[in-house]
């Protein structure tokens, strides 16, 4: 046998022998912080309380500290992401803060690598983006729902007030 056949039959044996692993990588294509923040449904800052993990994902809650896109999220979300970052999963640890980019699909939330999810939390109070507390926007809603209970009941009192003050004139119909 020669030598060039001898290296070949070596090399064709080792391929054989190794068992082959399915390539995990996660791939991004390059976007500026503009753009990570257009293509986002929304982003805050918060801190890691939570974190559950499965083989398919990890379940993040976040206690919400700022709020720069999306005027409805309260003071705690759920955020989802895969398990890894060969998979795209960004590797969160409860009690750490982080600056979060979400895509919405009905009530989930999920973050990627890609997104822009980073632990550098001001990145976005450096490039001129302004933040307001998630408690302002839970205010919002609260304040809401009182002013549309007050009317409401004003409504309820002025048709009874209405109602008493024409209950002769009805009975006298009624006769």
């Amino acid at each position: 046998m020669t030598r060039a056949a001898l290296t070949l039959t070596v090399i064709v044996a080792a391929l054989i022998a190794i068992p082959s692993v399915p390539a995990l990588a996660c791939s991004c294509a390059q976007r500026s912080i503009a753009q990570q923040f257009v293509a986002a449904d929304a982003v805050f800052s918060g801190r890691a309380l939570t974190i559950d993990s499965a083989p398919d994902e990890h379940t993040v809650t976040f206690e919400i500290t700022g709020v720069y896109k999306k005027d409805t999220i309260g003071p705690r979300l759920i955020v989802h992401t895969a398990p890894d970052g060969a998979q795209c999963g960004v590797e969160f640890s409860e009690g750490s803060s982080y600056l979060v980019f979400t895509l919405t699909s009905g009530a989930t939330n999920t973050t990627t690598l890609c997104s822009g999810t980073t632990d550098d939390v001001g990145v976005l109070d450096r490039a001129g983006y302004t933040s307001h507390p998630a408690a302002v926007a839970a205010s919002k809603s609260e304040s809401g729902a009182k002013d549309r209970g007050a009317a409401i009941a004003f409504a309820v009192v002025a048709l009874f007030g209405v109602f008493s003050a024409h209950a002769r004139r009805f009975r006298r119909l009624a006769r």
